[in-house]
């Protein structure tokens, strides 16, 4: 939780003076507009502290702050309790590099003995690994883990941002995870097993706090992979914060989630996909394909739908859909099949698989309807 930093005691606004001391230094060096007063993010969060901090953390483009921020304070009050109240001017001073501040310190007072009764946690993320002790109980992130192991291997690596997303109610994530891959009750069977589900557990994972500029080329290659990020970011050097906000108001907050891996099939081959799209609209661009895929390599679905949008459906595409559509009786114009494609494109296979669905039954039906026609007078006979 967030109830510490600086001060006791008094309050600003209602709310406790170690938050208001909190916020006051963390707007002081991020929110370089001016844009939010202090005094009616105060007011609206009373009773909402952690929410609040956690929120103005993430719209500023550094949602690890806090986190961060307490670690330093707990660390300085350890082992140089005179320090402490330093905390926040020696992360003001190191905008943007914090985590790399916490490993110092943390890498400093590494071999020093401090107070027993005041050990320095680590961030979340960056937490030690658990005692023999402790190893007697699966972990949330091991549970998941292997949960995610046997039913989706390709998503592993999104176990412990799952649960950071869910981490004030991962039970909901469990009841999720169960739904999704159908295997009800895995969680409980899991941790009644203790330590021997834990053999089939993969090993932590360390997530590591993204920059200003990683999180500007993530957004980048999901919503506008066509431009090139390095060249923006080379334009906005110094203001990758400002930039950052930027584009977080402009798509939302959603937008710094990791692109979903397998969001399309797996056999899909998008090399011979961009070569077929080009060779009908831009013959040029042809042989720069590898180079594009290799580019924006697990972003080929976004860039795919740009394409559609910009040149229309491959004529492939047009070509199966009219086939399908001819064989089954049913009469689609060209304009119609080439909206459809363009509104599902990268799923073009399960837009033709159904359809064919949602027609074959009819023409079955109605085949069935003619025979019973002709047989019901001969049975009245």
């Amino acid at each position: 939780q967030f109830l510490y930093f600086i001060g006791g005691g008094k309050e600003a606004n209602g709310m406790p003076e170690s938050h208001a001391a909190a916020l006051e230094a963390f707007l002081a060096v991020y929110d370089t507009d001016k844009k939010y007063k202090i005094a009616d993010l105060l007011a609206k969060g009373k009773g909402k502290e952690d929410a609040l901090l956690t929120k103005m953390s993430q719209l500023l483009g550094c949602p690890k702050y806090f986190e961060i921020r307490k670690a330093v304070v707990r660390l300085l009050e350890a082992h140089e309790p005179g320090k402490k109240n330093a905390a926040g001017a020696l992360l003001a001073k190191n905008k943007g590099k914090e985590r790399q501040i916490f490993e110092k310190l943390k890498a400093k007072y590494a071999n020093s003995q401090p107070p027993k009764s005041d050990p320095a946690p680590a961030p979340a993320d960056t937490a030690a690994a658990p005692t023999i002790a402790e190893a007697k109980k699966p972990t949330p992130l091991e549970a998941v883990t292997a949960l995610l192991k046997q039913a989706a291997p390709a998503e592993v690596s999104k176990a412990p941002a799952l649960l950071k997303k869910y981490a004030t109610n991962p039970k909901q994530l469990f009841a999720a995870l169960e739904k999704k891959y159908q295997n009800e009750g895995f969680f409980v069977k899991y941790f009644k097993a203790g330590n021997q589900a834990k053999a089939q557990t993969a090993p932590k994972q360390e997530p590591t706090e993204k920059s200003p500029a990683d999180q500007v080329k993530l957004i980048l290659s999901k919503h506008e992979p066509s431009k090139d990020a390095s060249a923006i970011l080379q334009k906005y050097k110094g203001k990758e914060t400002q930039l950052l906000q930027a584009l977080i108001k402009k798509y939302g907050q959603s937008a710094l989630q990791e692109p979903a891996t397998g969001s399309s099939a797996p056999d899909t081959n998008w090399e011979e996909r961009f070569k077929s799209l080009y060779a009908a609209h831009e013959p040029a661009k042809v042989a720069n394909v590898k180079q594009l895929l290799q580019k924006y390599k697990g972003s080929e679905m976004q860039v795919w739908k740009q394409l559609v949008q910009k040149y229309g459906p491959d004529p492939k595409d047009i070509e199966a859909f009219t086939n399908l559509a001819v064989k089954l009786g049913v009469t689609v114009s060209e304009e119609d099949i080439k909206k459809q494609l363009t509104e599902h494109a990268g799923s073009e296979d399960k837009l033709l698989s159904e359809f064919e669905k949602k027609h074959t039954f009819p023409i079955t039906a109605s085949i069935y309807r003619m025979y019973y026609q002709f047989q019901k007078p001969k049975l009245q006979m």
